[in-house]
């Protein structure tokens, strides 16, 4: 009967396990939906097959039934835990709020769901940990699912010397204005450059916008872009970035550094002529060029590389 048992069990895992890694790569939304399920049914088989086989040798279910009144009473009381978990989790697949592989905050934590199981949900934290968490508590927290953005929100704070001219600081809210409004991964709106105040060193600029993308990767490459361009636009208009010390920095401090500022402008003009300008990325080809090509651990190490 064992044996049988887990025949039946790994047939149901077989077939659905050749659905979703055979028909697609492993990558289905439902697929841990597709293993419960199957296993679910398993178990219904096993069941519905062991009555059968119960009555075809001639005994009658009913009082076996009938004699587990009271005993099912202390086992329904005993399993209460693993059904709550077996229901919330089919709960969570009901919802749709979350699915295999989508980028969720939970309570204070980001992670990244692996699987939703029968009796607990996996998760792959940034730090590349798995925890697992029981269905029923998992179902009742507060799930931020970050995969499900239509855009995301792009906000900072320019804080500038001074020194700075009221015209300056015009000229420049309109400039930084229409390059949030230029840029081709920019929502049209809403838009915001504004002077948001006066601080103890600074005057402050505020600015926000949002970033037609989703992915975590390429709002970081658009933002470092926007950014780039921003501050491009303040030394355009001869402003200077303000920091809390008790002083400014003065330009002949500055002027000590001016060979290294000249290599690093030469620098980037060879990249714009090669047309291997390294942003938002460095090329596929550039990547696998150098990978690996750091030895690790040194030459002269006492542990060598494996």
């Amino acid at each position: 009967a064992f044996f049988f048992s887990w025949l039946i069990m790994a047939i149901f895992n077989y077939f659905a396990e050749l659905y979703v890694f055979k028909k697609h790569n492993g990558k289905h939304v439902d697929s841990s939906l597709i293993i419960v399920l199957a296993r679910i049914f398993g178990g219904l088989t096993i069941a519905v097959f062991g009555i059968y086989i119960i009555e075809f040798l001639g005994f009658s279910i009913s009082p076996i039934l009938a004699g587990l009144g009271v005993g099912g009473l202390a086992v329904a009381l005993a399993i209460r835990p693993v059904l709550e978990n077996v229901i919330n989790g089919l709960t969570l697949y009901a919802d749709g709020g979350i699915k295999i592989g989508e980028l969720c905050r939970y309570g204070q934590k980001l992670g990244t769901i692996e699987s939703i199981g029968l009796r607990s949900t996996r998760i792959r934290t940034l730090e590349r940990s798995l925890i697992t968490i029981p269905n029923s508590e998992f179902a009742n927290m507060e799930i931020d699912n970050l995969e499900r953005r239509d855009k995301r929100r792009m906000e900072h704070v320019l804080r500038l010397r001074s020194e700075i001219s009221i015209e300056q600081l015009r000229v420049l809210i309109v400039n930084i204005r229409r390059l949030l409004l230029q840029h081709p991964m920019i929502e049209a709106e809403p838009v915001r450059v504004r002077l948001m105040g006066i601080g103890d060193y600074s005057i402050n600029l505020n600015m926000m916008a949002y970033i037609s993308c989703r992915d975590n990767e390429e709002f970081m490459a658009v933002q470092e872009d926007v950014l780039f361009s921003a501050l491009a636009q303040v030394e355009a208009v001869g402003a200077k970035i303000a920091h809390s010390t008790q002083y400014q920095l003065i330009d002949k401090l500055s002027s000590g550094n001016a060979e290294q500022r000249q290599k690093a402008t030469e620098a980037v003009a060879a990249w714009h002529e090669q047309q291997a300008f390294p942003f938002p990325d460095f090329s596929f080809e550039y990547k696998y060029e150098i990978k690996d090509t750091i030895m690790y651990p040194a030459k002269t190490s006492a542990v060598r590389p494996k």
